[in-house]
């Protein structure tokens, strides 16, 4: 029997004032955090992944992260995509 898996996730989204909406699994750990046209707390941000966009794109503000299984997927206001593992290392830049 092959079964939906999006029928049996539980997963929950909130969106703030702000406009900033964030998308939580069912452990309550984010999956997604979206500023829309704003910027992300940095305390969102894992540490490694901060500091590598502060040293390399130091006038660029984080307007989106999602962590999937494969590891980080960040959106910077200059409309670059960077890619980092669960470690927190660079991996690419998509465009």
């Amino acid at each position: 029997i092959l079964e939906d898996k999006e029928i049996l996730s539980t997963e929950y989204k909130v969106q703030f004032d702000n406009k900033i909406e964030i998308e939580f699994d069912k452990k309550g750990n984010w999956k997604e955090v979206d500023a829309k046209t704003g910027k992300i707390p940095k305390s969102i941000i894992p540490k490694k992944i901060a500091s590598y966009i502060k040293t390399n794109f130091p006038k660029e503000d984080v307007t989106k992260i999602e962590l999937g299984s494969s590891g980080y997927e960040t959106k910077l206001s200059n409309g670059l995509e960077l890619k980092f593992n669960l470690k927190g290392d660079f991996i690419k830049i998509d465009k």
